[in-house]
């Protein structure tokens, strides 16, 4: 029942952090703002939550073969203010069946190019690892960040990459027309007001 718990938990709110104390004993933060979408109604239902079409979509492959689907993020793009936790949902489709571990990364990178905040998981926090991705699932990864309260105000963009663990080694991008964009998708952006 614990285990049914979490699952429920990583599919209906967003991942904030999570601290391992033992092999046993984790403590795992979610944002306290539950996942919205237009079709709300069906919010309580993890098997429709999945299939529920991403508000913004995209058609990037990493590595010829996972799908970003699109994502959804509340607040949406826009103005927004220190201490706001964004929550964002990316969706993903393997194009094939996934045989190695892949992290999925979230970043807040400032008006300098630099990472401001980062969240790094396996996807649904570890209940669905890309080792047992089968092509055509629909993987909804849900994750917050919660801007500090003294962030410099700015331009500040939301990115998603996804990486070996082992090396660190981002996964390339290209487009649906196969032309490599880089080793990222920028999500959304946001400016931070005073």
């Amino acid at each position: 029942t614990v285990v049914s718990m979490e699952w429920w938990l990583n599919e209906m709110y967003h991942l904030m952090s999570t601290t391992e104390y033992a092999n046993d004993i984790r403590l795992t933060e979610y944002s306290g703002t539950q996942f919205s979408t237009e079709t709300a109604a069906h919010a309580y239902e993890p098997a429709i939550l999945r299939a529920i079409q991403p508000v913004y979509k995209s058609d990037f492959i990493f590595q010829d073969a996972i799908q970003l689907v699109g994502h959804d993020s509340t607040p949406p793009s826009g103005l927004i203010s220190p201490g706001t936790i964004l929550n964002i949902s990316t969706v993903w489709q393997p194009i094939q069946d996934i045989d190695e571990a892949l992290v999925i990364a979230i970043f807040l990178v400032n008006p300098q190019s630099q990472i401001e905040l980062q969240l790094d998981a396996q996807p649904m926090n570890g209940f669905w690892p890309t080792t047992h991705w089968k092509a055509d699932d629909i993987i909804r990864h849900n994750v917050a960040l919660e801007l500090p309260t003294d962030i410099a105000p700015g331009h500040y963009e939301v990115w998603t990459v996804m990486y070996r663990p082992d090396t660190g080694e981002r996964l390339p991008v290209a487009n649906q027309e196969g032309t490599s964009i880089r080793d990222h998708v920028v999500l959304f952006s946001v400016e931070v007001t005073r």
